[in-house]
């Protein structure tokens, strides 16, 4: 593949570079040799067939095979470059989602075009005929789609293995209905399906909102509103109903938690999304439904001995003795 000197010196100095960057000493060399021997394939053949589709031949003519052969070591390394500094060999790509996907198209739009600024510019000082420029847009839709395709495969193979080994661990796993398909569920579904720490398995989805009902979130049928609970989580075997409501009233949260109550299932709820710690999925920070869950706010303590001291002795009048905290008093 190299074809001068200069070529392989300019891959030595890539290498070294690599290995003495900190951003690179983390990324573990059993999962950077493949991921950088598909990525070469992928612009190697991205560029290939670009010339075969444009010139309707799988032999490439004789100046074609000349230029080709003297660019595509150069073009292998744009790009390769490119993918490091996006920080394609950072990413987790088990975990991928639609913002991995437009860093993949960030990543590799920039050596395109640099590609394509270079070999225009440079192959009249080599006596080299000029890429068709068919060639480059067809190259460039082919190694999106190639690095794409790799990427998301890893997280296809990842998300398979997951569903294999619940299935043969099902008694550990337990089935759990998402009460609230808004963004709190979106991400505990996610994280769900995603953590491998995760033991439980998001079966559907309660929703009171009609827009919602018979669609998917996240591969998670939204069933109906609140009055579905009780069949639904009979006819679902349902193990654990978890409430992800960031945004609901006192009044409608009693409601639903007494309407879960009756089905025998296990009860539990999440944070709001601002108490969300950040860095830990939001399936781990799931806790028991308490009475506290219910207020609001911050449970507030009061000090029985200090109120005591002004207050002993005296006839005291309650007004609102009827609420909580006149109960209370």
């Amino acid at each position: 593949m190299f074809g001068s000197d200069c070529e392989y010196t300019a891959y030595i100095g890539v290498l070294k570079m690599i290995k003495n960057n900190r951003v690179f000493r983390s990324i573990s060399l059993k999962s950077l040799i493949p991921q950088l021997v598909v990525d070469c394939l992928s612009v190697f053949l991205g560029y290939w067939l670009a010339f075969v589709i444009r010139f309707d031949s799988f032999t490439l003519e004789h100046y074609n095979q000349e230029t080709f052969r003297f660019w595509i070591p150069w073009l292998i390394l744009i790009h390769i470059i490119c993918f490091f500094v996006a920080r394609f060999y950072n990413t987790r790509w088990e975990y991928c989602s639609i913002d991995e996907i437009f860093e993949i198209f960030l990543g590799t739009t920039v050596p395109a075009v640099l590609c394509f600024i270079l070999v225009r510019n440079l192959s009249p000082f080599f006596d080299l005929r000029q890429f068709w420029r068919g060639v480059y847009a067809i190259a460039y839709v082919l190694i999106f789609g190639f690095v794409c395709i790799t990427r998301i495969s890893v997280r296809f193979t990842y998300r398979l293995h997951r569903s294999r080994h619940t299935g043969r661990m099902s008694v550990e796993f337990k089935r759990v209905m998402i009460i609230g398909a808004g963004e709190m569920g979106s991400m505990i579904i996610k994280d769900m399906k995603n953590a491998p720490e995760s033991k439980g398995i998001p079966v559907i989805a309660i929703d009171d909102d009609p827009k919602k009902r018979g669609s998917r979130i996240n591969g998670i049928k939204i069933v109906g509103g609140r009055s579905l609970i009780p069949r639904m989580a009979a006819r679902y075997n349902i193990d654990v109903i978890l409430l992800a409501m960031s945004t609901i009233s006192t009044k409608d949260k009693q409601e639903i938690m007494r309407i879960c109550a009756s089905t025998g299932c296990e009860l539990k709820t999440v944070p709001a999304l601002y108490e969300v710690v950040e860095g830990s999925p939001a399936s781990m920070q799931v806790h028991d439904v308490d009475i506290n869950d219910l207020l609001g706010r911050e449970e507030i303590h009061l000090n029985t001995e200090e109120i005591s001291g002004y207050l002993q002795d005296k006839t005291i009048m309650v007004t609102g003795g009827g609420g909580s905290i006149g109960s209370e008093l």
